[in-house]
């Protein structure tokens, strides 16, 4: 009677010397063991690879056990046949070292049984592709929002086709899990082909029955498994001669962001690339002039340099708090119809999530990239990061990269030269300077009135003397735009009508000097605090990057 594993059974009512011998005798032989759901759809390599490997593996033992009985009959006859002690030594030695063998064969036996035991995470994933388990897989986990996650579920034919994935199965199990009024844990799978490969899909998400969620509700619970065959499991050789699985992983991630990114309005959001995930913002409308940059000629540039589908490379660098990141939201909002990607320090922090960050862009010619505080990495140093980011940006000179790259510097110290000056990775560096006027100054209190929405104070005028006075300690404390917008805001919430007035501004003016104070106090090895000094901001004109 055969037994699961195909192997006949003796029976327990009967059976005779010459069934036991023949069962013994069966038992020699090689017996090769395949897993049916892990032969199906191998190529004729991998089937003789993982039939050599059964050779030289588990069937070795069969082959082992036939060579010891041999090799025991020998010994035990010559022993039988002579007293003389020495041949009997030499018998007695080979028996033991006979035996040793036997011993490892069981052991080493022990061992590949509990290997091929072994289950992960990934073993439903596995199963819906085929195979035995999750070690068949090499898997991928993106994390990903309610949003990606949809896009791949629902997406057509048509998309299919344009990115090469076809989708050729998908199942989305029933469910213990509770559900909300508004939204309910879904975990669909799909099967794909892409290249002639087969992958699988884990796809988990929070369905919402309303349309508009937040941020946190879109990404919550939302991750992408992707596996692949893992071809280790039938090629144990140190050589492996196949293509790069973890190529195809990579590809088919940007096929997944990709299909999700056509989906966006670009019209009235923008896609935020960040340390962990791809989703989107709104547009901000900039309802005041921005007077420390030539904003209409940097926007009259970008537009001839995107319509001629060539390539154009800005930084806008100064202190933190000058106005660079509104300065661009008020450039990009004269691009509507042009895809806007905005890219945190986080996204390009280690060379792996640079390279996925570069590939989207090389996928989506004629956009807008903004690199967002790049120094929030240190790329001072030619360490691997900083070699990788020079890399990617010289590859971006290539005739197929179309668009315009923006970058934003706090602290121009913790970026190499290479990247700002050399000719090709960046055109044109923009100093944004503080204020440094009072004219200035009351331009960025008369934005911020604008901004939120308030009437600006009737003795705000520049008869004032007194209230001229507090912006000239404002320019000389070297403010920034951010400073005074703090301060305006301050005044309209701290102080009511009756109470607003120059003594209040100038008293806004002080906190906000002895907060900067503050701030700038650091501890000597002894832990006595003294302040690090005033800071300095060295103001130049825009330059030009390409000499």
């Amino acid at each position: 009677m055969a037994n699961s594993n195909g192997y006949v059974e003796e029976s327990q009512e009967g059976g005779n010397v010459g069934s036991k011998i023949i069962r013994n005798l069966g038992d020699m032989l090689l017996h090769i063991s395949i897993d049916t759901d892990m032969w199906v759809g191998r190529s004729a390599k991998e089937k003789f690879r993982y039939l050599k490997n059964q050779l030289n593996g588990v069937n070795g033992s069969k082959i082992l056990n036939v060579g010891s009985q041999l090799l025991e009959s020998i010994i035990v006859t010559a022993k039988a046949s002579t007293n003389n002690p020495i041949i009997r030594k030499y018998a007695d030695l080979a028996e033991t070292a006979l035996n040793l063998g036997k011993a490892s064969m069981v052991i080493n036996n022990l061992f590949v049984a509990q290997k091929y035991e072994v289950h992960t995470d990934y073993d439903e994933l596995a199963k819906f592709m085929g195979y035995k388990n999750g070690r068949s897989i090499h898997v991928s986990q993106i994390d990903a929002t309610a949003d990606i996650c949809k896009a791949l579920v629902e997406m057509t034919k048509d998309q299919q086709e344009k990115c090469g994935l076809k989708i050729n199965k998908m199942f989305t199990p029933k469910t213990d899990t509770p559900s909300t009024s508004n939204s309910r844990l879904v975990c669909t799978y799909i099967l794909a082909k892409y290249k002639n490969t087969s992958i699988g899909f884990e796809v988990n998400y929070m369905q919402h029955k309303s349309a508009n969620m937040d941020a946190t509700a879109n990404s919550q619970f939302s991750y992408i498994n992707i596996g692949v065959f893992n071809g280790d499991l039938f090629n144990n050789s140190e050589v492996d001669d196949e293509p790069d699985d973890l190529d195809i992983l990579s590809e088919v991630e940007n096929i997944i962001y990709s299909n999700y990114i056509k989906t966006i309005d670009i019209s009235k959001h923008i896609i935020k690339i960040d340390g962990t995930t791809i989703h989107t913002a709104r547009r901000e409308n900039i309802n005041f002039d921005i007077k420390n940059i030539d904003l209409n000629t940097m926007a009259k540039t970008c537009r001839s340099v995107l319509n001629a589908h060539r390539r154009r490379g800005y930084i806008l660098q100064g202190d933190p708090g000058t106005g660079k990141t509104v300065s661009i939201h008020k450039l990009i909002m004269q691009f509507t119809d042009t895809p806007v990607f905005w890219i945190s320090s986080d996204a390009i922090s280690d060379t792996k999530k640079m390279r996925s960050v570069f590939r989207i862009l090389n996928m989506f010619p004629g956009s807008i990239f903004v690199f967002d505080d790049i120094d929030g990495n240190d790329f001072s140093g030619k360490t691997n990061l900083t070699t990788t980011f020079i890399t990617c940006i010289d590859e971006t000179n290539s005739k197929k990269f179309s668009g315009i790259i923006i970058m934003t510097i706090n602290e121009p110290q913790r970026v190499h030269a290479t990247i700002k000056t050399r000719n090709g990775r960046i055109d044109e560096v923009i100093h944004v300077h503080n204020p440094s006027t009072v004219e200035q100054v009351f331009d960025v209190i008369t934005q911020r009135y604008i901004h939120l929405g308030v009437e600006k104070p009737d003795w705000m005028t520049m008869e004032n003397q007194e209230f001229v006075d507090g912006m000239e300690r404002i320019v000389k404390s070297n403010f920034t735009h951010a400073h005074v917008a703090g301060i305006i805001s301050d005044l309209v919430d701290l102080f009511d009508e009756a109470d607003c007035n120059c003594a209040a501004f100038n008293s806004l003016i002080d906190r906000r000097i002895e907060s900067i104070k503050n701030a700038s106090m650091v501890a000597d090895a002894s832990g006595h605090i003294e302040s690090a000094g005033p800071t300095m901001s060295v103001h130049i004109s825009s330059t030009n990057a390409t000499h």
